[in-house]
């Protein structure tokens, strides 16, 4: 069993870093590079120079990627994603956003979930709105579930504010415990939806009930503050919020998000 503080260490470790400016250069191979895997049609290839530009943090780079956001192959468009993802630059941001929002996103509800994961990533409450709006557009699941670990990732008073509005988006309860369905012989797989981004959040357990839960959140919110990380959840969630959230390794070292 992990213990709470090595927990605590861990989470704590997904902190923010300062990003080198990628050279003239270095871009230039980068197009070379995605030119030259295209006109020959190498997935392959194409898939390794995404993967090279995640340390490409530029403007630049996502002109190049963000259009294979769309590719109807889906391992081009989630490693055109992931290359995006860890950007510090507006640009590489704006360019996931825009994909949000498009047709195609809308008909491919697992591509659309990492593309709210990516924007999640960035743990900026600029991202609270379309986070919102992608929960309120769709019964999906994947893509339902992708915005509640998205918005717990973003640690701000206005995530929770978000999250109590959205207890009942839709007329319906948004998000309960036990996974749905009268599954009584199982054992309880915890917070699903908001609630589970609300447990996120504040480490607190209302379980699937939203007038406790707004009720608290009205006589705490003026001297609340969400906790930069989630240590103090339970160990099986904590462990999913460090997977999903932990950053892609380069020559041994972790590139930690901002």
């Amino acid at each position: 069993m992990i213990r709470p503080a090595l927990l605590l260490l861990v989470l704590a470790g997904l902190c923010p870093a300062q990003s080198e400016t990628p050279s003239k250069e270095d871009i230039d191979a980068l197009k070379s590079a995605v030119s030259e895997a295209k006109k020959a049609k190498d997935t392959a290839a194409l898939a390794k120079a995404f993967n090279q530009a995640i340390w490409l943090d530029d403007g630049r780079v996502a002109k190049i990627i963000a259009p294979f956001i769309a590719d109807k192959n889906d391992i081009l468009a989630k490693a055109a994603i992931k290359a995006l993802r860890y950007h510090q630059n507006d640009a590489s941001y704006k360019a996931l956003v825009k994909a949000e929002g498009s047709k195609d996103a809308r008909k491919r509800p697992e591509l659309r979930g990492e593309i709210l994961l990516a924007i999640g990533q960035s743990g900026e409450k600029k991202a609270i709105p379309t986070i919102v709006d992608a929960v309120k557009s769709t019964r999906e699941s994947k893509v339902r579930n992708a915005a509640s670990m998205a918005l717990a990732h973003i640690r701000h008073n206005e995530s929770v504010d978000a999250a109590i509005k959205l207890l009942t988006s839709s007329g319906r309860r948004s998000g309960r415990r036990g996974g749905g369905g009268n599954r009584g012989n199982r054992a309880d797989r915890g917070p699903t939806g908001a609630y589970l981004t609300l447990h996120y959040l504040t480490i607190k357990r209302n379980d699937s009930n939203p007038v406790k839960w707004k009720k608290w959140w009205k006589e705490n919110r003026s001297h609340f503050k969400v906790p930069k990380t989630p240590a103090g959840v339970e160990q099986r969630l904590a462990q999913r919020y460090e997977r999903t959230w932990r950053s892609p390794t380069k020559d041994g070292q972790r590139r930690r998000r901002r």
